[in-house]
């Protein structure tokens, strides 16, 4: 699942109770500590497990072996980090750059993707979205692999713009999108 800074991820978390399923979220070494502090007391009754994303790659295989159990990995897939590998596209009507991480990662080990979003419709109710599941195809023709994955991105970005401008007040920008600073990794 590759949710985004909009709506509220925990609540979708309490709503993914009923499946009965293990949840994987992946967190950045940098917000692991504090976050989990966090969730931990938020999650008291759930069977969640962090992963965190290392810099030697070592999560890679805790997110295979979560992928082969059969459980559900969580992240943000519009997190911007310096250093990572992202690629500009169109989002609100400026040019702003999204990491390819989450869709490389899940191409190489298999993973189906669905784009989710648990947003306030009520003081009382939350609303659950989630797109058909879809996998991305890992070519090992490098052209071939970065254009599937740009455009599985694009739809991304699509379903985020939708939410954000159906729920604007429900966006939780952490970082300047549109900041022109950034250089641009292909």
């Amino acid at each position: 699942m590759i949710s985004a800074h909009v709506g509220n991820w925990e609540i979708a978390g309490q709503l993914l109770n009923r499946l009965d399923k293990k949840v994987n979220i992946l967190l950045f070494d940098a917000e692991h500590q504090q976050i989990k502090k966090y969730l931990d007391q938020v999650y008291t009754n759930r069977n969640v497990h962090f992963i965190v994303i290392r810099e030697d790659f070592s999560h890679f295989e805790e997110i295979r072996q979560a992928a082969l159990n059969k459980e559900i990995i969580a992240m943000h897939g519009d997190r911007y980090v310096e250093g990572n590998r992202v690629v500009p596209f169109t989002f609100i009507g400026k040019t702003a750059l999204f990491p390819t991480g989450p869709f490389t990662m899940a191409g190489k080990i298999g993973l189906p993707v669905s784009f989710v979003f648990a947003v306030k419709e009520t003081p009382t109710h939350y609303h659950f979205f989630a797109t058909p599941a879809k996998r991305i195809e890992h070519f090992t023709n490098l052209r071939l692999r970065n254009g599937k994955i740009r455009e599985i991105m694009q739809e991304y970005i699509e379903n985020i713009e939708k939410t954000v401008n159906r729920y604007p007040f429900q966006w939780f920008n952490f970082y300047n999108f549109w900041n022109e600073d950034n250089s641009i990794t292909n």
